[in-house]
């Protein structure tokens, strides 16, 4: 290869490796490398992992640690109190990565509603914020099928 095609292709190769490992890195999903279900009753506590774990991250990118723990009527109505969430069901704080349910509502949800109300919880986590439509979004799509 002559010398100046040479030069031209070695100075390129770094700037092609990083687009390459940059777009490497984009196309790997983000899927949450620890979900940690907590249940203060004892109860639904493996209905909730086993909901969550069915929930398609593939193409969110989701935060790599999150912790759902299960309130007893008691301390759901304390923990509303103090955070002033207006919720009879769930919510998340997005700097802890955390998931709060009431246990209280659980027994009367069906699958299906569980699944969303996950799914929607994730959701505030993937768009870092508190807005409830695109949290609704996020929980539709991963709600659908595993890739």
């Amino acid at each position: 290869m002559p010398r100046f095609l040479r030069a031209g292709y070695d100075g390129m190769m770094p700037k092609v490796s990083a687009f390459l490992l940059g777009l490497l890195l984009f196309l790997i999903p983000a899927v949450p490398t620890t979900i940690d279900v907590e249940s203060q009753t004892g109860m639904q506590r493996e209905r909730v992992y086993k909901l969550a774990k069915t929930l398609n991250f593939k193409k969110q990118p989701m935060v790599d640690y999150w912790k759902i723990l299960i309130l007893s009527p008691e301390n759901w109505e304390d923990s509303i109190l103090q955070t002033k969430v207006n919720t009879k069901t769930a919510y998340t704080n997005l700097f802890l990565h955390e998931t709060f349910l009431n246990s209280s509502a659980l027994p009367y949800m069906n699958d299906w509603d569980i699944r969303h109300l996950l799914g929607h919880e994730a959701g505030h986590l993937i768009c870092n914020c508190a807005s409830e439509d695109t949290a609704n979004r996020i929980a539709d799509s991963l709600m659908n099928k595993r890739d």
